[in-house]
């Protein structure tokens, strides 16, 4: 890693703390934007003996000034610089560039969450697409809580996952950018000091180089699949999280008792609980294995038929081979009377040519 520069300090005191200001400004969104900025001009400077920092330094710092006053000269002089980079130069340059914006991106994504983060802090209106904007709107427009309600119990979430093989990312990269992302909001927090800070921005520089040194190139040509396994990733992390906790209005309860009784007493709800948990209070669903196909309730005609799909065995295991009183009570479980008072419990009983059949598992 390379070490911090004499700028890398600067642009480290130039961030601005949350003692300093409360409200998220442009400086915030530009300290960082610098900050990334610095810490891949580090790395590039490490590459080709310092030939990639350079071309990239002067075609920035050259089309920086054109855009404030074009000249065709300068014009032609950069563009006659690119056309004489060497294609390995060349590739290091445009990955520069890439990898500078996709910062940015991060910064300008932070700086986003930040104001949003301030606007519920404050309790001031909030962000035109937010829940309380938008139940507000709906209450500009007349909109009665009864309508409303009505609207959601209608209402379908159907999760839509994109697919164009030329956007589809490595999930190496992703993770790579997640990191950063995650690791610069640490410089956020008022209880962090200066050499803290220094210390994540240390940490920084190292995870901007692994992104350097990060392949972007597929080896093989990018699938819809690639894509698609993408979004899946995406949505993962949004459910389920770094700790795999349910999320997004979703709970994970102890058990199927929890689950019945949860979806009993709350409007629109849905769960997953076994047959035998079912009561008075909740309706069973009708599934079908396959669209358009015929929905069948769940119950023991249907589920020993195998016409309800989802369906698993229940098994009885024991520590080695079975003694005399462990023989008799697995044999009384598979009789006419264990198995009517699995039926009786709610639970589908084994159908008579399967009972005496016998798994070892050794």
């Amino acid at each position: 890693m390379t070490t911090p520069t004499a700028a890398f300090r600067r642009r480290l005191d130039d961030l601005p703390t949350r003692r300093q200001s409360r409200q998220p400004s442009d400086q915030h969104l530009r300290a960082h934007v610098n900050l990334f900025g610095v810490l891949l001009g580090n790395v590039l400077q490490a590459q080709e003996h310092g030939r990639v920092f350079k071309a990239v330094e002067r075609l920035r710092k050259g089309f920086i000034a054109l855009h404030k006053k074009d000249d065709s000269a300068k014009r032609g002089a950069l563009m006659k610089f690119i056309s004489r980079l060497d294609p390995e130069l060349t590739t290091h340059v445009v990955r520069a560039f890439s990898t500078y914006f996709s910062l940015v991106n991060l910064a300008e994504e932070a700086q986003q969450h930040r104001q949003r983060r301030h606007m519920v802090r404050e309790g001031g209106p909030l962000w035109t697409g937010s829940f309380h904007a938008t139940l507000e709107e709906f209450q500009a427009e007349g909109v009665t809580p009864q309508q409303l309600q009505t609207l959601l119990d209608r209402l379908m979430y159907i999760p839509v996952i994109t697919a164009h093989p030329t956007e589809a990312k490595r999930r190496t990269l992703m993770e790579a950018l997640r990191r950063i992302f995650v690791t610069s909001e640490r410089l956020n927090d008022p209880r962090v000091g200066k050499e803290q800070r220094r210390e994540i921005t240390e940490e920084l520089q190292a995870q901007i180089q692994i992104l350097w040194k990060t392949d972007e190139v597929r080896i093989h040509k990018p699938e819809v699949v690639d894509e698609i396994k993408n979004g899946l990733y995406y949505f993962r992390e949004a459910l389920f999280g770094r700790t795999r906790d349910m999320r997004l209005g979703s709970l994970d309860l102890h058990g199927s008792k929890d689950v019945v009784e949860l979806v009993a007493r709350t409007p629109c709800a849905i769960g997953f609980s076994g047959l035998g948990y079912a009561t008075g209070e909740v309706r069973a669903l009708a599934i079908s294995e396959k669209k358009g196909g015929v929905a069948y309730v769940p119950n023991i005609e249907n589920t020993i038929s195998r016409n309800y799909p989802i369906a698993r065995p229940l098994y009885v295991y024991t520590h080695g081979a079975p003694n005399e009183p462990v023989r008799r009570y697995l044999e009384w479980i598979f009789s006419d009377e264990g198995q009517k008072i699995v039926e009786e419990t709610g639970y589908v009983p084994l159908p008579p040519e399967l009972r005496n059949q016998k798994v070892i598992v050794q």
